[in-house]
């Protein structure tokens, strides 16, 4: 049996050693250190733990909630039927002090004071604030004490949420000091609510939410948008429904009188969550390990819970004493009569901060307990837990830019426990909203100027904020249709978009579902490859259905400052569009994680309809219009499935230049007379640059074109890929051959590159959109690039003979890579042991020019067999995408050299449809910084290294001296590399010498070996 020990730094103050301890009373009347001396016993002393006790069954509320006023009692436990407790008794009085990490001890409460009236923490504790017993039908029954003076109205009211340590003594003197000693712990609870005076940044044109910190956070909380502060609004604040919306993951409407939004909490049933904070994952405990150091929880999965988060474990955990297992699940059960457990009130929580484990599956918590380790066990299917930490509400929050600016005042967050009935007690700060930066360039081409009827078209726009290079976190790109019923998005396969895909579904896949082509002048790092695409569930607010379809990129991989970008995918317009009507939306995101309500640029996309002032209707009747356009040159290649489009393989002319052959079927009573305007574009539309051509009539007909080369959009676009003709006929019984010689060739090649064309009658008053529908020609499909990542520190950690390594790949596809192709990867013969590939490691910042572009193939599928493998895509992977992969293998038992000709890795992408296989070695893209190769050397260890001399002093400049022992020789291109841990610095210039000369003579280093000089 012991007294309570002293209280240990860092761990939780509690005597956890039992639910109780006995000890008998002896007396002894002399002589009482000899052996031989007589003792009686004379009587007991029971030490009882310290609980709270429930005073609901008093008729009071408890103190749990800032801001709202409660009683705090103590609990005699089964004592109280005895008699009254030593030292807790009628008479004794409390301080409540601060404690927000669990650790104030009795010198703590003896030096906190009160001044009546001026105390910012609590309101209603006095100098001397004393207990009453509250007597029931004897003055023992309840065996409750109540710090309340006796009188029910004296309630404590706590102005600040946190942890609170009640500090107790037992006899008071007029002069407000403790007869009894010091002031002691002997109870902890938590406060419930926000941590005050947060604040928040967030940028109009998107959705957003409110994610705060605080203490005891319920899912039952709510918050309130508040014109005025908090305080002035009392139980009831002012509401700011007219600037926010909520509900925007299906229907925005105002918030309405009330002006509730509803938060939620992470628990081990809400685990990565979509922003409905629907489907969700389970993440349990299912051990609990304690020992001298603390305790070690493991997880089913990553719990996604950080540094200091306040977690309460559920009651589906058993062993340790009562009090042992109280305080490991952060939860103390209130005490009624005569100590028992009380059931007509929620536990009070002190929440356990959580510590980083030895990976993602383990956390530990700091509790030390002072007798040996109790064992701790989960039921079968694990213990439950509750973040009360932190709260969010859903991304359903919408601030319109029509109501709501850069000059709208902040408003205040109220917060109000959901255990608290209606008063809003306490305020969480204030948001400010704010205009994103207008991005510098955008606009929306629209191939053909008709309405209600599916055209391609193609955004282009240019980034210009250099704010991008400091994001380091997941980012996003998003195209906002403003209103559908002007601008509608179509898929790919000219299906509309009507539901949506919360995130927790998003897909690379998704991404070849509307994105038909995508460009970058970025050639190195290509169009920023997704990690995954989603279509957001479409909105509605005052009457207008919004809708966003979402790109997310991994970190260092998404937009970049001051670039061109193009996008290309189906829309319908309605008749009401008219030339530089706004028709949607460009927004790029910060940091997804540090910054998710901000917005880096956000831009209308004018419409441009390349000479119409406004969309009119499709052709019909007698209108102009085309039968079809085809080519009529080229080597014929494939069929596509069904016989619908047949592959023409085109060759290039002894200049390297490319002729084409097209021509122009009118039909019947729709002819195009020579006042009509035909536009001939190729696709893939942000692929091909016409240049300097000529076009020339070489049917039996008589025609004379005229012909003039355009971009698509001139305000970014960089492509004149569209060959505006004027003065032509072509009706039923003319159909001219036009010939077009001097085409530049792509960039990059193409699959099924095709001819469309748009006619438009004089005064554009009609307008039709055709593509061929045979005849596609196929011209110069280039095999990806592909390199192995050879800056230091980016992958092949052990590049020694027989070690197991790991190799970083980048792939750059020239071509797209449809679903059902096919990407090959192969490695030299002398590896082994290989590995399937996957990703790159979560927020991998390579050693390349910032940020490097690219991201990791999700979705398909792998094989491997032996070190060859094959990747199969689930959805496109469009041309231009730039992807990295690691490789894990074992290196040969033997040295490997750059220049061996054994050492070569080959790539391939397969189509099956268009029966076509492009293959190369690994080579670097030409413009690639220098850090990237084609293959990868292996390399026996040095035999010794050493540095001298072995300490250096601190914040100095030091010399070193380096010896090294190489067992292999070192060509004259080689070179010896010399690392330093994280934070030393060479200096740049770095200044190197050879050693002393009586070193060389003498020798040094290891056994002072005799010294060469390096070559």
């Amino acid at each position: 049996w012991a007294w309570v020990p002293e209280e240990q730094a860092g761990v939780e103050r509690l005597d956890v050693r039992g639910a109780g301890q006995k000890a008998d009373a002896c007396y002894c009347d002399g002589d009482c250190e000899l052996p031989e001396a007589t003792w009686f016993k004379v009587g007991e002393v029971s030490v009882e733990p310290v609980y709270l006790a429930d005073v609901s069954g008093q008729g009071l509320a408890p103190l749990s909630v800032v801001g709202i006023a409660g009683t705090i009692g103590i609990s005699l436990g089964s004592v109280a039927a005895q008699g009254i407790a030593l030292g807790y008794a009628p008479g004794g009085s409390i301080k409540l002090i601060p404690d927000p990490w669990a650790n104030a001890t009795s010198s703590d409460c003896q030096a906190a004071t009160y001044v009546d009236g001026d105390d910012h923490f609590v309101i209603g504790l006095h100098s001397v604030h004393q207990a009453s017993l509250r007597e029931a039908a004897s003055v023992h029954d309840d065996g409750i004490l109540l710090f309340n003076r006796g009188d029910a109205t004296r309630t404590i009211t706590v102005t600040s949420a946190g942890v609170a340590a009640v500090c107790y003594c037992s006899s008071m003197d007029e002069s407000g000091s403790c007869n009894a000693g010091p002031f002691s712990v002997i109870a902890r609870l938590t406060i419930r609510g926000p941590t005050p005076g947060q604040s928040w940044t967030i940028t109009t044109h998107g959705l957003f939410l409110i994610d705060y910190i605080g203490y005891g956070l319920m899912d039952t909380d709510t918050l309130r948008f508040s014109v005025e502060p908090c305080s002035e609004g009392g139980s009831e604040p002012l509401h700011a429904e007219s600037l926010v919306v909520a509900g925007c993951l299906e229907t925005c409407s105002k918030i309405g009188n009330s002006g509730d939004i509803a938060t939620f909490v992470l628990s081990s049933t809400t685990v990565g969550c979509d922003d409905s904070w629907r489907n969700c994952n389970t993440v349990n405990i299912t051990t609990i390990s304690s020992d001298t150091e603390g305790v070690e929880l493991g997880f089913t999965g990553d719990p996604l819970l950080g540094l200091g988060d306040g977690i309460v474990i559920g009651p589906e955990v058993s062993g340790g004493t009562t009090l042992q297992l109280e305080s490991l699940r952060g939860s103390f059960s209130f005490r009624s009569k005569g100590g028992g457990v009380s059931n007509s009130s929620d536990p009070y929580i002190v929440a356990q901060p959580v510590m980083l484990g030895r990976n993602e599956l383990y956390r530990r918590l700091p509790i030390v307990f002072d007798d040996a380790p109790p064992f701790f066990s989960t039921s079968s299917s694990g213990a439950s837990w509750v973040r009360h930490s932190q709260a969010t509400t859903r991304r359903e929050l919408l601030a319109p830019d029509s109501v709501i600016g850069a000059t709208t005042p902040p408003l205040h967050i109220c917060w109000r426990s959901g255990s608290a009935g209606e008063a809003y007690t306490a305020e969480v700060g204030t948001v400010v909203f704010t205009d994103p930066p207008v991005i510098p360039q955008a606009a929306l081409a629209l191939l053909a100027p008709i309405s209600d009827q599916t055209v391609p078209a193609v955004l282009s726009f240019q980034t210009g904020n250099e704010a991008y290079a400091a994001i380091e976190g997941d980012t996003t790109l998003v195209v906002s249709f403003i209103d559908m019923d002007l601008v509608a998005p179509r898929t790919v396969a000219d299906m509309p978009v009507e539901g949506g895909v919360l995130r927790s579904a998003a897909a690379q896949k998704n991404c070849g579902e509307f994105i038909m082509e995508a460009w970058s002048d970025q050639q190195f790092n290509g169009f920023p490859f997704p990690r995954h695409c989603r279509f957001r569930p479409v909105v509605t607010y005052d009457g207008i259905r919004m809708f966003d379809f979402e790109m997310e990129f991994d970190p260092h991989s998404g937009v970049v400052a001051s670039s061109k970008y193009q996008i290309v995918f189906n829309l319908r317009v309605a008749s009401s569009m008219a030339e530089g009507a706004h028709a949607l939306r460009v927004i790029t995101s910060s940091d997804l994680t540090k910054h998710p309500n901000t917005a880096v640029e956000a831009g209308f996309a004018p419409l441009r309809l390349r000479g119409a002032t406004s969309v009119g209707p499709a052709a019909s009747g007698s209108d102009p219009q085309l039968e079809s356009i085809q080519f009529l040159n080229g080597v014929p290649h494939a069929t596509l499935a069904g016989g619908e489009l047949e592959i023409l393989r085109l060759e290039l002319e002894e200049s390297g230049t490319l002729d084409l052959k097209l021509q122009l079927r009118g039909s019947s009573g729709r002819h195009i007379e020579a006042d009509s305007e035909v536009r001939v574009i190729f696709r893939p539309f942000t692929q091909w640059h016409l240049g300097a051509l000529s076009v020339e009539c070489v049917s039996s007909q008589t025609c004379s074109p005229v012909a003039e080369v355009e971009s698509i959009d001139a305000d970014v676009g960089q492509q004149r890929n569209s060959l505006r003709l004027s003065n032509m006929v072509v009706s039923d019984d003319v159909w001219p051959v036009i010939s077009i010689s001097g085409l530049a060739q792509i960039r990059g090649g193409m699959f099924q590159a095709r001819a469309a064309a748009v006619v438009s009658s004089a005064g554009w008053t009609s307008s039709q959109y055709v593509e061929n529908t045979s005849g596609a020609v196929l011209h110069q499909a280039m095999a990806p690039y592909a390199m192995i990542v050879s800056s230091r520190g980016d992958g092949n950690p052990n590049p020694f003979v027989n070690a197991d390594n790991e190799l970083w790949l980048r792939i750059i596809f020239a071509s797209a890579l449809m679903p059902g192709s096919m990407l090959s990867i192969t490695a030299p013969t002398f590896y082994s042991d290989c590995t399937i590939p996957e990703p790159l490691p979560v927020g991998a910042l390579l050693n390349v020019s910032y940020p490097y572009g690219g991201g990791a193939l999700r979705g398909g599928s792998w094989m491997m067999e032996a070190c060859q493998w094959q990747y199969i895509p689930s959805g496109v992977v469009l041309a231009g995408s730039s992807v990295y992969i690691r490789l894990g293998l074992k290196n040969p038992a033997y040295t490997v050299g750059r220049g061996n000709v054994s050492n070569m890795w080959s790539v391939s992408a397969t189509d099956i449809n268009l029966n076509l296989e492009m293959h190369s070695i690994f080579r670097t893209f030409p413009d690639a910084p220098g850090m990237f190769a084609v293959n990868s050397v292996v390399v026996l260890p040095m035999a010794s290294a050493q540095i001298m001399p072995a300490g250096l002093t601190l914040g100095m400049f030091n010399a070193l001296s380096i010896y090294i022992e190489i067992s292999a020789g070192v060509s004259p291109s080689g070179f010896v590399q010399v690392e330093s841990p994280q934070g030393f610095d060479f200096g740049n210039p770095c200044n190197i010498s050879e050693l002393e000369d009586e070193l060389y003579r003498w020798g040094g280093g290891g056994a002072y070996a005799l010294l060469d000089r390096l070559p």
